[in-house]
């Protein structure tokens, strides 16, 4: 970390604006997938309100939720993401940012 602190200390304020907004729109990117991936989880339920969805979402606990609606998520994430996930991992998932974290790390 004393290396990051003192390569960032010999930058110009120039780089040191570029670098910060460089991760300025990382992290906007990151924040923007997550939402992304909540809309389209949402997407899958016909009765509960949008408002009930957020990356900390502990899906199963929404009245709707059913091992079919489990398998039209597992069909979203195949067709929006191009990633097959398994039937554990759908298991292992509490939340929709659970979900989310599941689906990077086969990206």
């Amino acid at each position: 970390m004393d290396l990051i602190k003192e390569g960032i200390g010999k930058l110009s304020l120039v780089s040191k604006l570029n670098l910060y907004k460089y991760f300025n729109k990382l992290i906007n990117n990151i924040i923007m997938e997550i939402n992304e991936f909540v809309q389209n989880f949402a997407e899958q339920f016909d009765d509960t309100p949008i408002e009930e969805f957020a990356a900390q979402t502990h899906f199963r606990d929404l009245d709707e939720w059913s091992s079919f609606l489990a398998l039209a998520i597992m069909a979203m994430v195949k067709s929006e993401y191009d990633v097959a996930i398994t039937a554990d991992e759908m298991r292992k998932a509490n939340t929709i940012q659970e979900l989310y974290e599941t689906v990077q790390k086969h990206l």
